[in-house]
């Protein structure tokens, strides 16, 4: 059996290939969206906090001051301190980052592979008082 189409002259099992293939598009169609939503990525509430509060922390990057709630996709994200915090006329200098209650690391710069729910807090030991100055009356 032949078809004609667009002058050309096609044999049947030419057609049922052309069909199957057009089937198989229209089936990926379907299910691609479905396999898409399985492998969305799920996302994690992390606390940041730090002591003492108020302190600007990059997370991926973006700055967050403290404390706060953000929410953030399963895997490694980086999280940066700053060296110093300023409370008034009070200095702080970085210690330790404590992640879900542990010490985890003294450096001001960590990645962490975030797959649950996670509290951190950037830890800052007191250095002193500044500027030192006498208030004569």
């Amino acid at each position: 059996m032949l078809w004609i189409y667009e002058g050309e002259t096609m044999k049947r099992e030419d057609k049922l290939v052309l069909l199957g293939t057009a089937a198989t598009i229209g089936g990926l169609a379907l299910i691609l969206p479905r396999i898409a939503k399985a492998v969305e990525l799920a996302t994690y509430e992390v606390s940041l906090k730090a002591e003492p509060e108020d302190v600007e922390i990059k997370v991926d990057d973006l700055k967050v001051n403290t404390p706060k709630k953000i929410s953030l996709t399963e895997g490694v994200h980086s999280f940066e301190a700053p060296k110093i915090s300023l409370n008034l006329l009070t200095h702080y200098e970085f210690y330790a980052w404590i992640v879900n209650g542990k010490i985890t690391s003294y450096s001001r710069q960590i990645s962490l592979n975030i797959e649950k729910t996670t509290t951190m807090k950037a830890l800052y030991r007191f250095t002193g008082r500044y500027p030192e100055f006498i208030v004569l009356i």
